[in-house]
């Protein structure tokens, strides 16, 4: 039942665009709560005694009183509920027998072999579209991709077999590397080797570097790969402002434009490290560098180790595991070396207050998930109307969700952004006075107060608010320009 459960979690989430979207984050909440409702029930999980799973629980309840100081709930709320996800998908992937391993390490290679001949199917048939098999990114698609290959190497060779497979994620992998994924892959292979050698050859070294030089060759000149820099920047400048607990998860991107150095928008700060530190700050990226020091000290597999340094090697210059997919794949290999007579060593004082823990977190996560897809859908809807009166009416349907505190944020730059299109004046400038009011700290709020100021014609007012919006934003030259023109 457990193998059965993962097997199609991964593969679902391949199929679903890397459960990037609303409406797939909300299923996989919703089924991992009745799964573990389930479970619960049969008697079949108890609470862990391993040390990363009480690590990895530590960083998890961090996350959640993360959350509640966020400065944007709702997003925050929504990535804490994957994070908990990963977090029942490693104990899951903990709990099974290594001849259950082995079967979901084989549906692992599968998958791949299924996204590679995709993949390459769409490189003969439609060579001008830039598709990545069922998934949104280049970067996804490679990194999955190296995960497969990387595990289906270790069964080549004890049995000879899945050669043609090993071919066909190769030959996809050499047509959709990054520059990220292609450090990360070449340090699980330089990995594997010198485990494997026990000693580093000069040969193996050259080639290493040599094989890096060229890939970095090709690609720095490219837009998205010099931009980067200036994302690290946005993403060191935030954490100076929010050292111990950052702006929230999944705030990055609303946080980034006053501290942007380049002119190029990003949902994230490509590289995972960096976009956590602004996040969580110091104290959730400490526990998570932690947690992934405890995990990879657990692993005696060379391949599984492989797969997982590849990904978090990756994680430096890229954003692999924002994405929900790629950590469920790493948080289930890694799941799966535990140390299964560890892993199954469980205190009998804690099975009730356990049970009663996965009752509550599968109320969380049914909740959670109806949150996440009701409110995004009526946001959705709302969007429709930009400009008309039936806008008002349709964004009021949010205040008839639970929490609707979670998504004011949302709701008052709805509505802001349709009355000026309706040219409300008076309304517009209430609107941006309690965006203020709920987050002063962000530059683009005291730019709406300004540009409903200016409606008003309350230009005391205006100057006030372009002047906090270039105190806040101090790097980003629109506001500075606003000035200029006052």
């Amino acid at each position: 039942m457990l193998q059965t459960y993962i097997i199609f979690i991964l593969f679902f989430g391949v199929v679903a665009r890397g459960i990037w979207d609303v409406w797939s984050q909300a299923f996989v909440h919703s089924l991992t709560a009745l799964f573990f409702l389930y479970l619960s029930v049969r008697q079949r999980i108890k609470f862990p005694a391993d040390t990363p799973s009480k690590v990895f629980l530590i960083f998890i309840v961090f996350l959640l009183f993360n959350t509640f100081i966020s400065k944007n709930r709702f997003d925050s709320f929504n990535e804490f509920l994957n994070h908990a996800n990963y977090f029942l998908f490693f104990l899951l992937a903990a709990k099974l027998s290594r001849g259950e391993a082995v079967k979901i390490k084989t549906g692992v290679f599968y998958i791949g072999v299924f996204l590679a001949l995709l993949f390459l199917m769409q490189k003969v048939f439609q060579p001008h579209n830039a598709l990545w098999a069922t998934l949104p990114k280049q970067n996804i698609l490679s990194s999955v991709l190296i995960i497969s290959l990387l595990l289906s190497i270790e069964y080549f060779r004890l049995n000879g077999r899945n050669l043609v497979g090993i071919f066909i994620i190769a030959l996809a992998l050499f047509f959709c590397l990054t520059v990220s994924t292609s450090i990360g892959l070449i340090s699980g292979i330089f990995y594997i080797l010198f485990a494997k050698h026990k000693k580093i050859r000069l040969h193996l070294v050259i080639l290493t570097f040599t094989i890096l030089a060229f890939f970095g060759f090709i690609k720095i000149s490219e837009p998205n790969v010099t931009d980067r820099f200036f994302w690290w920047l946005s993403a060191i400048d935030i954490f100076r402002d929010y050292p111990f607990f950052g702006v929230g998860l999944g705030n990055f991107e609303r946080y980034v434009q006053q501290y942007n150095y380049s002119g190029f928008h990003s949902t994230y700060a490509h590289s995972y490290y960096l976009n956590l530190l602004s996040e969580v700050g110091i104290l959730g990226v400490g526990l998570f560098i932690i947690l992934l020091y405890i995990i990879l000290k657990r692993i005696d597999n060379f391949y599984v180790f492989g797969a997982t340094l590849s990904i978090i090697i990756t994680g430096i210059m890229d954003y692999p595991l924002n994405i929900p997919i790629i950590s469920f794949f790493l948080f289930c290999i890694s799941g799966l070396e535990m140390q299964k007579k560890e892993m199954s060593n469980s205190s009998s004082r804690f099975k009730v207050g356990f049970r009663v823990m996965i009752f509550a977190a599968a109320f969380l996560f049914l909740l959670g998930g109806f949150i996440k897809f009701d409110t995004s859908r009526k946001i959705e809807m709302a969007k429709r109307y930009y400009g008309e009166k039936e806008f008002l009416k349709s964004i009021d349907e949010l205040d008839k969700i639970y929490f609707v505190s979670l998504c004011k944020l949302q709701v008052y730059e709805l509505k802001f952004k349709n009355l000026i299109e309706l040219k409300k004046a008076e309304e517009s400038l209430i609107c941006a006075k309690n965006l203020v009011n709920l987050e002063k700290m962000n530059a683009k709020n005291w730019y709406y107060l300004a540009v409903a100021a200016s409606i008003n014609k309350d230009y005391d007012l205006k100057k006030k608010a372009l002047t906090n919006a270039a105190r806040i934003a101090p790097y980003n030259n629109f506001y500075r320009q606003m000035m200029r023109a006052l």
